[in-house]
């Protein structure tokens, strides 16, 4: 892989004294301290392996360095070592030749990264999460669990990937980097992403992700996707969180980066459009609730009642303090006692219980209807 120049080397030394040093404070190793050497080629000659670094800060070593024959530079031969007496030191040029051996002796970290050039197709997309917590915001009745990522997603930034058919199996890379006022900021959930599959509209529970990247301790992460052959076109949604609220202002920016090998379109989801918003606040009956509908106990659930007077588009959302939840909604308009069976059995609801917080999104047509709070707890 470094050969045809899919990722890139470097190394640096780092004691155990400089690494706690790190751990405990913001403090920075200057190159005096730790040179960071990049990798540019790595070859064999005379039983040794050899790396060939690059240094160009300069620096100071007391170890074995190879040097290119001056008089064969253009064939890079290489001729035996510059050997220092011991306990002397000398400015590191430029461009060396290490011996492997050394590079164990003296550095203690190997970096590799990926190299970003290997990949023919790229985009990039700026964007922001807004605070919706400020008064002026545009869902003044959402607060709580319908703002906290941990239990919704659907108001964080979210990007639909439309991958065409592919024969093989191949990658895309995303690279995100939130844009960071003060770098003196304390925390460790800067940023993070969730990846879902497409329905149409946009991901609302945090665990129907197909996967996850844990949240990053630096303001940047990168991760890569493995999709594999399609005969079709297949559509992922990408939802970005933010993890803290460090930074009160309007808009906190940041960089989405998408990397492949086939040209995949990347288009950001519009938010969704509140025409009207009603919100009622109810509790639990003192009787054990039912989390089946068809339970008897699900007649101490909290019921109400929805008339719809033209065809509408609605999203119901619930949040309790600590309860599994899930809404389901049916004909009728009546306590489910009073409700067909055959109603009851036709009920739509989001299909599973989160902790603290559901979501129903569905269309109906003019009618009574039933909502029902259900829970699995007493």
């Amino acid at each position: 892989n470094f050969k045809e120049g899919n990722i890139i080397l470097s190394v640096n030394a780092v004691s155990e004294e400089e690494e706690a040093k790190l751990c405990v404070s913001d403090t920075e190793l200057t190159n005096e301290d730790s040179p960071l050497l990049a990798v540019l080629d790595i070859r064999e000659f005379k039983d040794h392996k050899l790396i060939k670094c690059s240094n160009p800060s300069g620096g100071f070593t007391s170890f074995t360095i190879y040097k290119p024959n001056e008089t064969h530079s253009l064939t890079g031969e290489l001729i035996e070592p510059v050997v220092l007496p011991s306990g002397t030191t000398r400015k590191i040029e430029s461009t060396f030749w290490l011996k492997w051996e050394d590079v164990l002796s003296y550095y203690t970290q190997i970096n590799l990264c990926w190299n970003p050039s290997i990949y023919p197709f790229k985009k990039q997309i700026h964007s922001f999460w807004k605070n919706r917590y400020l008064p002026e915001s545009e869902y003044p009745n959402l607060s709580g669990k319908f703002l906290d990522e941990n239990y919704c997603v659907e108001y964080c930034p979210q990007f639909v990937f439309t991958i065409p058919p592919h024969k093989d199996d191949f990658e895309v890379r995303i690279f995100l980097q939130r844009h960071m006022r003060n770098f003196e900021q304390n925390g460790d959930r800067f940023i993070s992403f969730k990846l879902f599959s497409f329905e149409g509209y946009r991901a609302i529970y945090p665990e129907d992700n197909l996967r996850a990247f844990q949240y990053s301790k630096r303001e940047m992460c990168s991760d890569v996707f493995i999709f594999e052959n399609s005969n079709s076109d297949e559509s992922y949604v990408l939802a970005i969180l933010k993890g803290d609220d460090i930074d009160k202002s309007d808009e906190v920016q940041f960089s989405l980066d998408v990397l492949s090998f086939i040209d995949i379109d990347v288009k950001e989801l519009p938010e969704p459009v509140i025409e009207d918003s009603y919100q009622v606040k109810g509790k639990w009956n003192p009787k054990r609730p039912g989390g089946d509908l068809l339970s008897e106990n699900s007649l101490n659930n909290p019921h109400y009642k929805v008339t719809v007077i033209e065809p509408v588009h609605i999203q119901i959302k619930a949040e309790c303090e600590k309860n599994s939840i899930m809404l389901a909604v049916f004909e009728g308009g009546s306590k489910i006692s009073e409700t067909p069976f055959s109603n009851i059995t036709k009920n739509k609801n989001p299909g599973c219980y989160s902790k603290g917080f559901s979501c129903l999104e569905t269309t109906l047509e003019p009618g009574d209807y039933t909502v029902i709070l259900c829970t699995e707890e007493a």
